[in-house]
Formats: C-alpha cells, sequence, structure tokens
C-alpha cells in the first residue's frame, strides 16, 4: 500500500492492536517515520510504515515476506551502535507493512556538517570506526546495509557520558545477505535505497546482489567526506565515478597532514574491485582500531574505550537501562518528547536541514541528461558550421546561445568538480563581451571560431576556479585535544 498523501491520516490509529501511531516526524526512501508508542510496555517508540507500492500482487506479497525476514534479523541485531529495532509486522485492517524502532534523540551527521562544518580529524576517525562497529554487527548476521551515507549516522544527545554517541540508522531495510535463499530480487519498482552520492560501483552499475563490501566502500566515501569536507565523486555513472575517484586518492595520498594508515585505509575502501577492499566491516575495523591505537588520537571516543565488540556488550547493558529510564519518564509526561525530528525517527534540532535521498526519477532524468549533453553539444557546432556553410547568422548565433549554457555544463560534469551555474554565467558574459567585441561578426567563419575558443576556454576557467580546495585536514595537535564526546569535540 502506498502512503503518498495520507500520512497524516494513520495519527492516531493503533497498529496490530499495540503501537499507536502519533505524528509524523520524517519521511525516508521507504515510507514515512512516526513517532508512536507501545501500549504494551508503554514506551515511545518510532514507527517506520512501508511503502511497497508494487503493481504485482505477488511481487509485493515476496518483498513483504522478505522485510519479515530482515526485519527478524535487524531486531536480533543487540549492538551500542546500531538503532534497535523492537518489532516489525503488518497490520491485518490496514495491509500496512511497519518497523518498530527506539526513539533517539539528537541529529544525523549529514545535519551536524551542515550546522557546525567537518569534524576534527580525530572525530572523523572515531566515526569512522564507531560506523564500521555497527557495520560489523549487520554483517556478522548477513544483513548488507545499502544506504550507508551521512544522514544514516545518527549522534545521539541523550546518551550519558562513557557511553557510545553513533549509531547506524536503518539496517531494518537491508539488503539480507548475498546468499541465494536470503535474496530477493523483485522485477518492476521494488524499493531500492539509494544514494548516489555514497553509492558503491556496483549499486550504480545496477547490481541485484550486493556483498558487505559494498557497505565497506560507502563508508570509505563517508570517511573521505568527513576529513575532507568534499565528496569523493558527484558523478552517478560508473566510468566517471572511477576517474574522479582516482583524482580524489591522489590528492588525499599528497596530503602529508593524514596519517599514511588512514590514507591506505580509505584508498582500499574505495578500491574499485569488491575482492580489493576489506571484505566485510569487521576487517575494516580491526585495522581502524590498529590505526586508533597506533596514533594515539584522543578524540571524541578515547573517554567511551569501545575496542572490540565484546566491550559493547556492557555498555549496551548500561545504555538498556538509562533509555529505560528516560522512557518511563516520557510515559509520566509526553508533551516532553521533542517535536521536531529527523527522518530516521529520531529527534531533530533542525528539520529544515534533513537530508532525503533524491526521488526515483532524479538520478534517472540526470543520468540521461548526461547521455545527451554531449549529442546536443556536437548538434550545436553542426548547426553552426551548416549556418556558416548558407551564410544564415542566425542559425550561428542560436548555436552559440546554446554552446554558452552545453558547453560549461559539459566540461563541469566531465570535471566534477566547481559549479556548474557559475561557469554557465561567467561564460555567458564573457560570450557576450567577445561579440561585442567583434561587433555583430559571429555570422563568419572567423568570428565563429573566435567565440568558441573564448567560451572553452572561460567555461574551464570558471570550472576551475569556483572548485573550492578541500579544507584542510585538522592537525595531530588540535586533534589530541581532550574531550568527552562528539558533541564537546566537533
Amino acid at each position: 500500500m502506498t502512503l503518498s498523501g495520507l500520512e497524516s491520516l494513520l495519527t492516531g490509529r493503533t497498529l496490530c492492536d499495540r503501537y499507536r501511531v502519533g505524528p509524523v516526524i520524517g519521511r525516508g526512501g521507504m515510507g514515512v517515520v512516526y513517532q508512536g508508542l507501545d501500549t504494551r510496555l508503554q514506551r515511545p517508540v518510532a514507527i517506520k510504515v512501508l511503502s511497497l507500492n508494487l503493481p504485482d500482487p505477488r511481487a509485493e506479497s515476496i518483498l513483504r515476506s522478505r522485510l519479515a525476514r530482515e526485519g527478524r534479523i535487524a531486531a536480533g541485531i543487540r549492538h551500542p551502535n546500531v538503532v534497535a529495532v523492537f518489532d516489525h509486522g503488518t497490520d491485518p485492517t490496514l495491509q500496512l507493512d511497519f518497523l518498530v524502532m527506539e526513539l533517539l534523540e539528537g541529529e544525523d551527521v549529514a545535519r551536524r556538517i551542515k550546522r557546525a562544518g567537518v569534524p576534527t580529524l580525530a572525530t572523523s576517525i572515531d566515526i569512522f570506526r564507531w560506523a564500521a562497529d555497527g557495520l560489523a554487527a549487520g554483517h556478522r548476521v548477513g544483513l548488507v546495509h545499502r544506504d550507508i551515507k551521512p544522514a544514516n549516522l545518527f549522534l545521539e544527545s541523550g546518551a550519558r557520558s562513557g557511553e557510545p554517541t553513533l549509531k547506524v540508522l536503518d539496517f531494518g531495510i537491508a539488503q539480507a545477505g548475498p546468499d541465494a535463499d536470503m535474496t530477493v530480487t523483485v522485477a518492476g519498482d521494488a524499493p531500492h535505497p539509494l544514494s548516489p552520492a555514497f553509492a558503491s560501483l556496483e549499486q550504480l552499475s545496477g547490481a541485484s546482489r550486493l556483498t558487505p563490501a559494498s557497505d565497506v566502500y560507502s563508508l570509505g566515501a563517508v570517511a573521505y567526506y568527513l576529513i575532507t569536507g568534499q565528496r569523493a565523486f558527484r558523478s552517478s555513472e560508473p566510468p566517471e565515478v572511477r576517474s574522479e575517484l582516482r583524482q580524489s586518492l591522489r590528492a588525499l595520498k599528497e596530503d602529508t597532514r593524514l596519517p599514511g594508515s588512514l590514507v591506505s585505509t580509505i584508498e582500499r575502501c574505495l578500491a574499485e574491485d569488491p575482492a580489493q577492499r576489506f571484505p566485510s566491516a569487521e576487517e575494516l575495523l580491526g585495522s581502524l582500531r590498529e590505526l586508533h591505537a597506533r596514533s594515539g588520537y584522543a578524540g571524541a571516543g578515547a573517554s567511551i574505550g569501545l575496542t572490540s565488540a565484546e566491550s559493547g556488550a556492557s555498555v549496551g547493558v548500561a545504555h538498556s537501562e538509562h533509555r529505560a529510564s528516560v522512557e518511563a519518564a516520557r510515559v509520566e509526561n509526553p508533551a516532553s518528547a521533542a517535536p521536531d525530528r529527523d527522518s530516521g525517527g529520531v529527534a531533530a534540532a533542525n528539520p529544515d536541514a534533513v537530508e532525503r535521498n533524491p526521488p526515483v526519477w532524479q538520478p534517472r532524468l540526470t543520468r540521461a541528461a548526461e547521455k545527451t549533453l554531449p549529442g546536443l553539444l556536437g548538434g550545436s557546432v553542426v548547426a553552426a558550421l551548416a549556418g556558416l556553410i548558407t551564410e544564415t547568422p542566425g542559425m550561428v548565433v542560436l548555436s552559440v546561445i546554446a554552446a554558452m549554457v552545453l558547453l560549461p555544463w559539459f566540461i563541469h560534469r566531465r570535471r566534477g568538480r566547481g559549479s556548474a551555474r557559475f561557469a554557465i554565467l561567467a561564460t555567458a558574459v564573457v560570450t557576450m563581451l567577445a561579440i561585442a567585441l567583434m561587433r555583430g561578426g559571429v555570422g563568419d567563419a572567423g568570428g565563429y571560431s573566435f567565440v568558441t575558443i573564448v567560451q572553452l576556454v572561460m567555461a574551464s576557467a570558471a570550472s576551475w576556479l569556483s572548485a573550492a580546495p578541500p579544507p584542510p585536514p585538522q592537525v595531530q595537535a588540535e586533534a589530541e585535544a581532550p574531550s568527552s564526546n562528539l558533541r564537546d569535540s566537533w
């Protein structure tokens, strides 16, 4: 069942005679998140109502079965760096599938960066390590997350000193493992969580089965973003992504301020061939622990001391007890719950800054435009030549105007850096000045050649000038400043 336009109608209803639905607190890639109440245990929860929206009833049944299986697996994960999934089900009356999760307070990493900028190097390494720890917990039980990005790494503001403050969100809608009996490929418009900015090459290529190495790649892209403030790649086409990655990793290796072991770890995460990456987050975590131990960073996680999965068990007990006391207080005073929450079912400091998955059509439209762009640009050149041959100045002028938009955009997409809007504007201004300088003589071969060269030079220069250099990573002395948690060390 689709929820489009019907989200608010669920408020006040009770799913499966147990979970009372409250206000909408966010919208994700596969459904709507509500604040809710578990009436049996009298605790506040986050309820993610899934929107399958498949035209084929058989395909919907298969997908529902898969989600139920994955919900059971996700509910079995008990780890301090993974948001807890309490329950899953299908309401028999409304025929709605849902997941019940713990209700967190805080903000995700994407929102924090928008508000406070990139973190220190020490905090970036801690986020990298904690996220790998949470991912490893899912990989151990056969879950592949598929959508690791800053918006799915949550900084919990309600955590006490000495407890982990980062959680991986949305394991409940992950793909169940690479085994044939754990993976269901549904034809048609099956939900497919995907954030092109951090998606693996396999995902961008349309692979139906993903391994844990795909998550490792995405986490490596997130780490690159945390450390440099820039995305490792901007295109959504694998050939362009490979080219951009090589440039990004080359720049990363040339920065002498970064520990060599950190650079090599990120480089291995972002390897083009999945076989050359860390096979799972478990192996990545081992490398990050080594890095943390050798470098001596006393960052956000120093006081927490999460050095192994085993140490997380005792922390998880204390965390559960703390959550129980907080939840009990909320039941007595429901008005104390924060009203503004984000797409992960958690409290948010700034609801206007939520990072959402793009609509399904958006990446498809972008890819289609990128594929037709060279042809359109070539067509404008052919039109200009035809205008010169037939002595039709109007055709030449129209092609020049088209090139003012197409050429800067083409260069911007090929380079993957800079501002396309700035390049288009600058090229337009310089083109007009060139035409004015020639006093309208663009209709002849010499004038057209001059304007074309001016456009090419200006488009390249504008794209290069508007590509802001990545902010310098924090030096080790700054990273070693004492801090108690992520909120203090950002």
